[in-house]
């Protein structure tokens, strides 16, 4: 087998925060002589109303077709012509991806190896059937290799039988250290100034930033936040994001005015608008959103809802963050506790900002790069001759 040490990796699109992951795992293949490429979609319905989309200069787009069988949708990326020279194809798990299938037919005949990327189950796979789950659980297995986002995926993936020795746990993370940066920049004589720029009061305000979809339970927060808003003095939430639940937050956000809905915000004014805020609320799919908290020490306030994504394993309960039953009583005194014990509130921040000195990009990378590597050094020991396409 001819070893070109080129690996390439195929998702469905391309957004915001995933930028500085490609970026830095370009640079950190290269570092050992591995060539990384990248080929994006435009995505599919659910994340195109998400919003966040970007592009890579040297990265390659690709138009998706969106196929509809019975009710169910499946994705064709356009990618054949491009994967013939490559050793190792890094792919997503959903198994409506159709490329995937073909990719996995040229492995057994010899062509590159194909690893898979992703949580193990998603949150959102609890709405799925129970056929359609088996046939995740069993397409979740043919990859030569899997990186798991985290221990959680990992011991998900191994539950369907696939051998663990052949899982690599990234640890998934945003740029915290970027985010990090942004937010110390910030001085306590600008913060004044920030809040009128934003039309904050700056007492009581907690924030949501995340997509806007129906797992994120938008209703529960809001009718939470009411709540609030008759008990706790100067109580303001922020809500950054978009995405399907988008006209529902705007409508709320005319309906009460403690709401200030901002779209999507990135960088600095991400930095600005969570230095402006005591809390993070999220009490639904958690996902990456907990590395926000962790970087900018403003401690998560989440509930056990069944839409959680593998990063919930990052929470520590009553040291990083707070975690309640999925009850609107219990998950305001939570957050009433939280904005009046200024001990309790310092303990569980001290906690989150060190748990953001953990998780960050580049301990992804390393773990990817790590991963890479092994595969490919086992694909050089195996010396097959093969021929495709």
């Amino acid at each position: 087998m001819n070893i070109k040490n080129k690996t390439l990796i195929i998702q469905n699109c391309l957004q915001h925060y995933r930028v500085p992951f490609y970026d830095k795992l370009r640079l950190g293949l290269s570092k050992q002589g591995i060539q990384l490429d990248l080929i994006y979609g435009d995505g599919d319905a659910s994340s195109r109303k998400r919003g966040g989309m970007a592009s890579l200069p040297w990265g390659t787009p690709v138009k998706n077709h969106i196929i509809k069988i019975f009710g169910i949708e499946l994705l064709w990326q356009p990618a054949l012509k491009y994967i013939k020279d490559y050793d190792l194809i890094i792919v997503g798990q959903e198994n409506k991806f159709l490329l995937n299938y073909i990719l996995f037919i040229f492995q057994i005949f010899g062509g590159p190896r194909i690893a898979m990327w992703g949580h193990g189950i998603t949150a959102r796979a609890c709405n799925l059937s129970l056929i359609r789950n088996f046939v995740k659980k069993t397409y979740s297995r043919l990859p030569f290799w899997w990186f798991a986002y985290t221990k959680k995926s990992k011991d998900t993936v191994s539950s369907f039988g696939y051998p663990p020795e052949k899982i690599t746990v990234v640890e998934n993370s945003i740029d915290t250290q970027s985010l990090r940066e942004a937010s110390l920049a910030i001085t306590d004589t600008e913060k004044r100034s920030i809040l009128d720029k934003y039309g904050l009061i700056g007492e009581n305000t907690c924030i949501y930033c995340g997509s806007l979809y129906k797992e994120k339970n938008l209703s529960f927060l809001i009718d939470a936040c009411d709540i609030l808003a008759n008990k706790v003095r100067n109580f303001e939430l922020i809500i950054i994001g978009s995405g399907e639940e988008r006209p529902f937050v705007e409508e709320k956000a005319r309906q009460y005015s403690w709401i200030k809905y901002f779209g999507d915000r990135y960088d600095r004014e991400k930095a600005e608008l969570f230095n402006c805020s005591k809390l993070l609320l999220m009490p639904g799919a958690v996902g990456l959103a907990i590395l926000d908290s962790f970087v900018f020490g403003k401690p998560i306030v989440t509930t056990d809802n069944p839409y959680n994504g593998p990063e919930i394993v990052y929470l520590d309960n009553g040291n990083n963050g707070m975690m309640t039953s999925y009850d609107a009583t219990e998950y305001t005194s939570a957050i009433i506790k939280l904005l009046e014990d200024s001990a309790l509130y310092a303990k569980i921040q001290k906690g989150a900002l060190g748990s953001g000195q953990r998780y960050s990009i580049d301990r992804m990378v390393n773990n990817f790069v790590t991963g890479v590597e092994k595969i490919l050094a086992i694909a050089q020991g195996l010396k097959t001759t093969y021929r495709w396409i």
